[in-house]
Formats: C-alpha cells, sequence, structure tokens
C-alpha cells in the first residue's frame, strides 16, 4: 500500500463513539496499539468487541472520534488496499460457491491483491500446520464444518502476507485437537506481524503481550497478564451490558 502513513503506533483511537439502535455501542475509547504485537480483546458478551474490530478493518466508521492506522485516519485510505493489509476473520467467515481451492484463490481475485501472486507450497504449508487435509483443496465447500471453515479462512488471509491481522473467536468451532494446531499457528505468527484476537478462550492469554477488557462498550483496562479464574469471571459478569 503505498498510501501510509507514518507513527510509531499501529492503531490509534481517540475518543471514539460507535452509536447503537438504543445506546452507543463503544462509548468514548481511547486505545492505543503498537505494532508486532498480539493483543487480546475480551469481554462479556456484546460488550463491543466485534465493534471494535469492524472499525479497526474500515468496515464501519465511528459515530466521533478517530481511529488512525500507522497515523493516519483510516478513512482516509484506499478501502479495499487497506484491507488487503489489514485483513479479518469473522467468526462465521463467508465462503464462495466452489471447491476450497477457490475459496482460497477467491482472495487474489480483487484489484488491490491483484500484484500478488498465489504460493502452491505455502497453501499446502498451511493446511498442514493446521490440521487440514490436502485433499480438502478439491472438495465442494459446502461439505467444510464450521471449524474447517474457520481454519479456511485464516488461510485465505495468511496467503496475502497482511501486516495486520484481526481475528473474531477463531478457535470457537473447533474441537481440542484443531484448537491446539491454531494456537500453534498464532505463536508462530507472532512477532511477524500484527496480531488483535478477540477470544474467549483462556489459552490465549499465554501468547499476548496485552489483553485488553472491555464491557459496556467502554475500555475497562489494558494489562500484560491476568489470572485465567479472574479472565473467566470477568466475561461472565453479568453486569457486562450488551452494546454490540
Amino acid at each position: 500500500m503505498n498510501e501510509i502513513g507514518n507513527s510509531d503506533l499501529l492503531f490509534s483511537l481517540e475518543n471514539v463513539s460507535l452509536d447503537g439502535e438504543s445506546r452507543p455501542v463503544l462509548d468514548s475509547v481511547n486505545l492505543h496499539l503498537q505494532p508486532r504485537q498480539l493483543y487480546l480483546i475480551a469481554g462479556p458478551s456484546g460488550g463491543g468487541k466485534t465493534s471494535l474490530l469492524r472499525l479497526l478493518n474500515g468496515l464501519v466508521y465511528p459515530s466521533s472520534g478517530s481511529v488512525r492506522y500507522l497515523g493516519k485516519d483510516v478513512c482516509d485510505y484506499n478501502q479495499p488496499s487497506y484491507r488487503s493489509e489489514v485483513v479479518s476473520i469473522s467468526q462465521e467467515p463467508v465462503m464462495f460457491p466452489g471447491t476450497v481451492s477457490d475459496n482460497i484463490a477467491v482472495a487474489f481475485s480483487y484489484a488491490s491483491n491483484a500484484s500478488k501472486k498465489m504460493d502452491d507450497v505455502e497453501v499446502l504449508q498451511l493446511m498442514d500446520g493446521l490440521g487440514l487435509s490436502r485433499e480438502l483443496l478439491k472438495q465442494d465447500v459446502n461439505i467444510l464444518s464450521g471449524g474447517e471453515k474457520q481454519r479456511v479462512a485464516l488461510i485465505r488471509s495468511l496467503i496475502l502476507s497482511p501486516e495486520v491481522l484481526l481475528a473474531d473467536e477463531p478457535t470457537s468451532a473447533l474441537d481440542p485437537h484443531s484448537e491446539e494446531k491454531v494456537f500453534e499457528m498464532f505463536g508462530r505468527l507472532k512477532g511477524s506481524l500484527s496480531l488483535v484476537v478477540v477470544s474467549h478462550s483462556t489459552r490465549f492469554l499465554t501468547l499476548a503481550d496485552e489483553i485488553v477488557l472491555i464491557a459496556r462498550g467502554k475500555i475497562i483496562e489494558k494489562r500484560k497478564t491476568i489470572d485465567a479464574q479472574q479472565f473467566k469471571d470477568f466475561l461472565e459478569d453479568e453486569d457486562g451490558g450488551r452494546n454490540g
């Protein structure tokens, strides 16, 4: 992307609010994220975690305040180019008609990725690393389980060699063995690109450089470590409220 801003910060959110139907989804959020770190975003259901990722990805814009990437307002970037550098994986990723291979290759069909070329060897390595049979590449995407779709979406994102990966509950549909493979992959990715992960899994506590706790649309705390039981208690807090 040839329009990158200049800043030591990866993302800078200043007094960001995002309106919902009846109340703010995010309310006066201030957050600074450094590059090449793994950030875990966590909080009670409906507290604003997914909305925060959507702001970082430029899928929605704040009602007030600013979201900056490398010092430049996200809304000032060419959005297709921006989203090829800052990629996201949703909890229920979109799959297109065709084979698994087609669904991976579709990432290169967008003009913003025209200069990139799919590396078949890398795809196979990622399949192996995530515990997916290579034979799946030939199969229709409709036969995949939810967990397999999540891992295919992860491969589709990683082959673009992004600078930032935003992942919303990337292990939510996985069995324990597959979940372990994904954790190992994130462990290998850590330090080579910037990672922002929304997850309720305590496993990410061991990988995270910093943990951002969010509830009721507000950043409650940003910390280096948290006890696993304290983490679980926070996620189950009925007072967390539902903002979006």
